[in-house]
């Protein structure tokens, strides 16, 4: 009886979950980037790891095209050069928001190490033309 009411616990959960986002991927996905966007805390965005950070830009360039600032800015700076990924992104995001284009050798750059190291978040390349719209 005990494991029927948790069977019956967890299929509740995920019926009220259904057509809730999931991830930030799934937001990109179902274009619904005001809900994925406001699971973030403007307080703490001091405190978010570098992709996290990008992935913020990222959507507050959807919804708002041009925002004062981004969070991912300062690693930019930091390590222009980098072969990372937010790096990468993130100085799309820049190109982007200064003159409304990026550099397609950034997109190969991402394309390359998504290739060559690790395809984790290569969701991303097919959402980067929407960041022109």
């Amino acid at each position: 009886m005990k494991y029927l009411w948790i069977i019956f616990c967890l299929f509740i959960v995920s019926c009220q979950s259904a057509g809730k986002l999931k991830s930030f991927e799934d937001a990109l996905n179902k274009e619904q980037y005001n809900e994925a966007f406001s699971r973030y805390s403007k307080e703490k965005t001091d405190q978010m790891d570098i992709w996290s950070k990008v992935e913020y830009d990222f959507l507050n360039i959807l919804i708002n095209k041009n925002p004062e600032h981004l969070l991912c800015l300062k690693h930019y700076k930091e390590f222009p050069n980098a072969y990372a990924p937010s790096i990468i992104l993130c100085k799309i995001l820049f190109d982007v928001t200064i003159s409304n284009k990026y550099d397609n050798q950034d997109v190969l750059r991402l394309e390359s190490y998504f290739k060559h190291v690790s395809n984790e978040k290569s969701y991303i390349l097919k959402h980067i033309p929407k960041l022109l719209k």
